[in-house]
């Protein structure tokens, strides 16, 4: 199933039943046909093509596939503990009309109140120009529109992401990451704190 910007608008379901846009409406969880909260298997059942990309870091997996519309570059998908966290959308920005002002156009109709509108902060490290967030939140689900503007080879380009994530598998790697770097203190020897973990 192919989903193109048209699929953004207000009151247009995404594929999981839910219609955007409506009051009270859950945001989406399903983007061409993967489902946060998928099971490794069915996500590589409806997605064979996938598994030659598998990637693992950190305790994420995460698979990449080369998108089929027009619109969209690739499609990310990581899964943590073996079920589907995080679906990430680039897209081809010259292929969006109106560029990434029109899509954060499209989907403020379509999601809704703003958790956070456009909080721009930058990460110099990966040379970043500027970087701008903007978050939907519900109960389930967030929501991320992320467009990042950088140099390469003295050129400004420009690269525009959409993430959904599923907020109790967030909070379960979040949770695991935690209690990782506690082990680790522990084994640093430090005085009065050889058989406490540190203190935050």
């Amino acid at each position: 199933m192919s989903v193109c910007l048209c699929a953004l608008v207000a009151g247009v379901s995404l594929g999981d039943g839910q219609a955007i846009g409506e009051s009270g409406a859950s945001l989406p969880r399903v983007f061409q046909q993967a489902g946060l909260g998928m099971e490794m298997k069915e996500l590589l059942r409806l997605k064979p093509e996938i598994e030659k990309t598998k990637r693992l870091e950190g305790g994420i997996v995460t698979f990449t596939t080369v998108s089929g519309d027009r619109h969209i570059k690739r499609v990310e998908y990581r899964l943590h503990a073996g079920k589907l966290s995080d679906i990430t959308i680039h897209y081809r920005l010259d292929r969006l009309p109106h560029g990434a002002v029109g899509l954060l156009a499209q989907l403020k109709e379509a999601y809704g109140p703003l958790a956070l509108d456009r909080e721009e902060h930058f990460d110099r490290e990966h040379g970043d120009i500027g970087r701008w967030g903007t978050i939907w939140e519900d109960a389930q689900t967030r929501m991320t529109l992320l467009e990042r503007q950088y140099l390469s080879q003295e050129k400004l380009l420009t690269t525009l992401a959409l993430t959904m994530t599923d907020l109790e598998l967030a909070r379960r790697y979040e949770a695991a990451q935690e209690e990782q770097v506690r082990r680790k203190w522990r084994k640093v020897p430090i005085p009065g704190l050889e058989h406490a973990p540190p203190r935050k």
